[in-house]
């Protein structure tokens, strides 16, 4: 049976024989979740999003409206955004939205997952 370590405690008991790498769980707190800032027609609209999500999941979850005609999978651009602010607080282009041609201010929101802070205005709002 392998050995589980579960604790700081746990750790120092179980290290004699093998190394110990001790990774605490990291819960987010809604301070610290990022927050997305939606523009349509001209109005905000600000919420919570978990880290990773992309733009798209975190629209349809909160029933913000948001074109995906490919289902999510990058080919289609129906759900084409511009970003407002924070673009840093996002991944990186991926090769789906390279070979879109997509760039500039432009992310597609089913590619571009959450790392802080954005705001964002689809394009089809």
């Amino acid at each position: 049976m392998a050995n589980v370590v579960t604790s700081m405690q746990d750790a120092g008991r179980k290290s004699r024989n093998f190394a110990v790498y001790w990774i605490p769980h990291i819960e987010y707190s809604p301070s610290s979740m990022p927050k997305i800032t939606f523009i349509l027609n001209g109005r905000e609209k600000s919420v919570d999003a978990e880290p990773d999500q992309t733009i798209l999941e975190v629209a349809q979850a909160n029933d913000i409206p948001m074109e995906n005609a490919c289902g999510g999978n990058g080919f289609c651009m129906t759900c084409k955004c511009h970003i407002r602010k924070g673009a840093e607080n996002l991944s990186p282009l991926n090769e789906r939205e390279e070979a879109m041609g997509v760039g500039g201010d432009e992310r597609l929101g089913c590619q571009a997952t959450l790392k802080g802070d954005v705001t964002v205005e689809p394009e089809a709002a």
